[in-house]
């Protein structure tokens, strides 16, 4: 079954990144009128909501002096030094994804000797545990770690990536805006038409020579990305396979014959063309043709960029990896272009 809907899911980050640059750079966010229609604005629910506390190690070799001018620095170093020498309150505090049996036994007073005479190597055995220590610690002062200057490249993150962290976590749960999707996620965003239309500088003439431009860049690249994956044996044949049946066809303005088209394909899957009617359907209202519908429709089957599981997730040898760069760097390409102009401007 091709999914239908993620063909804006990657431009949602890119979307919420640039809010997230505004707010770290205490900048405004434009946001253009052609998006009116396309985004909400989300409804803080807590405007106060504390940033959460951020500590990690950058640089992979800790020395035990660095460990402990990061300690020195936080004005409660004491507290430290009577944690990590009860291993019974080190492990309520930190949590069970810590193991101590290699981790020394030493008194408070004994502690900075120990890290300042402590080699690279031998400091991994207090490491992790001793700057989540400092992490919580932080947290429970509702105070955020301070980080000598000297100490920026081991340890962080600095003040304006923790203003980056924190609005990006804000923007995924209750600030800024972010882009509509209808009620049934799994099947495409919402692209509701804006009253009155958008102005723009193009003919239709011009209009729809780029679409065709970009069809005909997007059909080439299918059939190359189809020729590859046929000779590796991958089995994103029949995705290819799909979205070349449907791009061929996708001219005209008038509304496609989907019952003509499914026969001309009766080796496809039922759920397939079952998604495609729902599609069309749902984007009746726009009086679209064949042209934009089955664009979109080829667009998001051709969409099989992602994770685990994905066409990204493949491995060849190096002759074929080569080719297998080239041909999905022109398939990813030619995918965006087209989309932009099947629905960036409105005709």
């Amino acid at each position: 079954m091709i999914n239908l809907w993620p063909i804006l899911q990657g431009r949602e980050t890119i979307f919420r990144e640039i809010q997230v640059e505004a707010l770290t750079a205490d900048t405004s966010f434009a946001l253009c009128a052609q998006c009116a229609a396309l985004v909400e604005a989300v409804t803080p629910f807590n405007d106060e909501r504390v940033p959460g506390v951020w500590l990690e190690i950058i640089e992979d070799d800790v020395n035990g002096r660095q460990l402990l001018r990061l300690i020195e620095a936080q004005g409660f170093c004491d507290r430290i030094w009577q944690i990590v020498s009860d291993k019974t309150m080190l492990g309520e505090l930190v949590g069970d994804e810590y193991e101590f049996d290699d981790f020394p036994e030493l008194g408070p007073a004994e502690w900075p000797s120990y890290l300042l005479h402590l080699s690279e190597q031998d400091s991994s055995r207090v490491c992790d545990e001793l700057v989540e220590v400092i992490r919580l610690e932080c947290e429970r002062l509702n105070i955020q770690p301070i980080i000598p200057d000297d100490l920026s490249d081991v340890f962080g993150p600095d003040e304006e990536e923790r203003r980056r962290l924190y609005f990006r976590e804000r923007l995924q749960i209750d600030l800024g805006w972010r882009i509509r999707k209808n009620q049934e996620r799994w099947m495409f965003y919402v692209l509701d038409p804006v009253d009155g239309g958008v102005a723009v500088n193009a003919t239709p003439r011009s209009v729809q020579a780029r679409q065709q431009q970009s069809r005909q860049q997007f059909l080439a690249a299918l059939l190359a990305i189809r020729h590859f994956a046929s000779s590796v044996d991958s089995p994103f044949v029949d995705s290819f396979d799909f979205a070349l049946h449907l791009a061929t066809h996708a001219q005209g303005e008038l509304a496609p014959d989907l019952n003509a088209l499914q026969r001309s394909d009766a080796g496809r899957a039922p759920d397939d063309w079952s998604s495609v009617n729902r599609f069309v359907a749902m984007f009746a209202p726009f009086a679209w043709g064949a042209d934009r519908l089955l664009g979109l429709a080829a667009i998001s089957a051709a969409d099989v960029f992602g994770g685990m599981g994905s066409w990204n997730d493949q491995e060849f040898s190096s002759e074929d990896e080569v080719r297998f760069h080239s041909v999905s760097e022109a398939l990813f390409d030619a995918l965006n272009q087209y989309y932009d102009a099947l629905v960036s401007i409105k005709t």
